[in-house]
């Protein structure tokens, strides 16, 4: 699966909005309530989703080259065809080139190495191929227990972000405790390491141009054991569950057990195919030797979705698409694919998606997104005046209560042609950012444009060239070591605008050694800041299509615990107790104390526990969240008190 490095930047300025526009959320619940999908979708006939694989057959030569970023030939490298029956493979001879045939249509790959393009269809003969391929960061990793003594036998999965994609691979150590990976390209990388008799742990965020080696000691853990059953008690066979770092599987009585490490346990999570998936808060003491915690899911309720108007009435290029509770405007994620499959709350529910939205009966099991509408974006991307193969993603932020029908984010994308032409249609009128990415896997050049006004036709952006625009240039460093951080996204929004209502922005993640590039703004002051501290700002200029030089921003890379300086433990009866707390620290001060059982989080003046008991939204602000504008509800002897940190 592709690893969507803009979701992580645009997830950063959503969720910020998100915990702003919540309060109007329950102010005007109302106005979140979508209408009833129109008598004439409710009778539509539901598509026939035919999968086209061409079947052509003939003698195909295929001829190409594969090159590293600079353009010289790379030797050694495997491409390998997939074709019905067969996998034919050639590896390229030392001036990079490689040759051969195919015996009926099909594609090819370089399973091996993150590449650009990642895939080549073949229905004729291709005499003219060319890869570019990711610069290599052979990457070692080392596991060992606590005392320090090698793992062999522990199972490393690492995948690596490049500028031509994502590599992934797996492998297990020696009985030196290595994992070698000799074609790791370079770029940003996560490891995660299971080992039968310790717990698991991951790593993220790990640049592979500064660091090729990581050694990784797992903990022996303890054990954590329960049982998943439904709402009839009756045991959940093969589900998924997932304890801080460490996965596990329910077996035929629904049991399961998982070695955890107490100090990255903070919730454990289940799923299981035909149910809703569900987790309770966990922490547990330092100390601990033992744990239990059973689960109870409730059956899901299935509703395919179609988006008339679109391609095939295909909800593909629609993102994300919730199903939630009438009046919340967010809510878990779809399962992409023709057609879209939501898991919906029994009951009244809605589903919303790319500006639309529509009513679900408890009785329905299939709803229409109604796109017939004029409106629409188009244009062309060329880098150095020559097409070149994009995505564009074009994001709409609710403006107003009216809007609030839609979800908190609206997204579409599009995939640029040959030619580099792109085009969304049905989108929702209003104001529109468009974010341009070229390579296949959306990991290459970015531009952001201006706010693309949309109202009941297609509006044409013209050529967009990605050597051009503004743009602002800087590294992301952890505030406890200096170093640069990568993995971190980035921020920056117009603080001038002349509609305060459509601030310009751009976002972006920083990459190897923390350096990032926000492209395609226009000349004016901006706010710049990391996703996760939004109130720590740094103004930049933007003349002339560049800043004054490189930005440095802070990373602290704190949870609202580690920055307060207080642990949390579950105890029997499933609340979450204040256990210890740092001499001198912010939470003492406040007057947060020992024994304080956590009631809820306060953000803002909104209790997020009561308001949104289906969410864990306590838990997300505690585990990710070091800004202001915090407050514990806790229980003290009886008595409420709330702190104010």
């Amino acid at each position: 699966m592709k690893d969507r490095f803009w979701l992580k930047a645009l997830a950063a300025l959503v969720l910020f909005s998100a915990l702003i526009m919540t309060a109007v959320v329950l102010l005007y619940r109302s106005a979140v309530t979508p209408e009833e999908v129109s008598e004439e979708l409710s009778t539509r006939p539901i598509p026939v989703v035919v999968e086209h694989r061409s079947k052509q057959t003939g003698t195909y030569k295929v001829v190409g080259i594969v090159v590293d970023p600079e353009g010289v030939p790379v030797p050694g490298v495997r491409i390998e065809a997939y074709v019905e029956g067969d996998n034919p493979s050639w590896v390229t001879d030392e001036d990079g080139f490689f040759s051969g045939t195919l015996d009926q249509a099909g594609s090819l790959v370089i399973p091996d190495r993150a590449s650009d393009p990642r895939e080549v269809e073949v229905d004729s003969e291709r005499l003219d191929l060319r890869f570019v391929v990711a610069e290599l960061c052979p990457f070692t990793v080392h596991v060992q227990d606590e005392s320090g003594a090698p793992l062999d036998q522990a199972e490393v999965d690492f995948s690596v972000q490049t500028g031509h994609g994502t590599d992934s691979a797996d492998a297990l150590t020696d009985a030196s405790g290595d994992a070698l990976f000799p074609q790791a390209g370079c770029g940003v990388a996560q490891v995660h390491v299971h080992h039968a008799e310790h717990s698991s742990k991951r790593r993220r965020d790990i640049d592979t141009v500064v660091e090729q080696e990581l050694t990784v000691t797992l903990v022996q853990g303890i054990w954590l054991r329960g049982q998943v059953v439904d709402l009839e008690d009756q045991p959940i066979h093969e589900a998924s569950i997932r304890a801080g770092d460490s996965r596990a599987y329910t077996d035929q009585e629904g049991s399961y057990q998982v070695k955890v490490d107490p100090a990255r346990l903070t919730e454990v999570s289940a799923r299981a195919e035909g149910f809703r998936p569900a987790s309770e808060p966990l922490r547990l003491p330092a100390d601990a030797q033992e744990a239990e915690l059973d689960l109870v899911l409730e059956r899901a309720r299935e509703v395919e979705v179609y988006c008339a108007g679109l391609p095939n009435d295909s909800c593909e290029t629609v993102i994300p698409i919730m199903c939630t509770h009438p009046w919340l405007p967010l809510g878990p994620g779809c399962e992409s694919g023709e057609p879209t499959v939501c898991e919906c709350p029994n009951g009244q529910g809605a589903v919303r998606g790319g500006g639309q939205s529509v009513g679900v009966s408890p009785t329905d099991e299939v709803v229409w997104l109604d796109f017939r509408i004029g409106g629409g974006i188009e244009g062309r991307v060329t880098q150095s005046g020559v097409p070149a193969p994009c995505t564009a993603i074009a994001t709409y932020v609710p403006q107003s209560i009216g809007d609030m029908t839609k979800g908190l984010a609206i997204i579409r994308t599009a995939e640029c042609d040959p030619d580099g032409n792109f085009s969304m249609l049905g989108l929702h009128p209003g104001a529109w950012m468009v974010d341009l990415r070229a390579g296949q896997d959306m990991s290459g050049s970015s531009r952001q444009l201006p706010f693309v006004q949309v109202a009941d036709s297609m509006v044409d952006v013209g050529e967009i060239d990605f050597d051009g625009g503004g743009r602002i240039t800087g590294v992301v460093v952890d505030g406890l070591t200096g170093q640069g951080k990568p993995g971190e996204a980035v921020v920056a929004v117009d603080s001038t605008p002349e509609n305060p209502a459509l601030p310009r922005t751009a976002t972006g993640i920083s990459t190897s050694e923390g350096q990032f590039i926000l492209m395609g703004l226009d000349d004016g002051d901006y706010d710049v800041f990391v996703g996760t501290s939004p109130f720590q700002k740094v103004q930049v200029s933007v003349v002339d299509g560049v800043n004054p030089g490189e930005l440095v921003l802070e990373s602290r890379g704190a949870d609202l615990l580690d920055e307060q300086g207080f642990h949390l433990i579950t105890d029997e009866a499933g609340d979450l107790v204040v256990d210890t707390l740092t001499d001198g620290g912010l939470a003492q001060e406040a007057g947060l104390e020992s024994g304080d059982r956590v009631d809820g989080v306060i953000l803002f003046g909104m209790d997020l526990e009561e308001q949104f008991p289906d969410y864990n939204l306590s838990e997300t602000v505690l585990g990710s969240y070091d800004g202001p504008g915090v407050s514990l509800k806790v229980d003290r002897d009886g008595q409420e008190v709330v702190i104010d940190l």
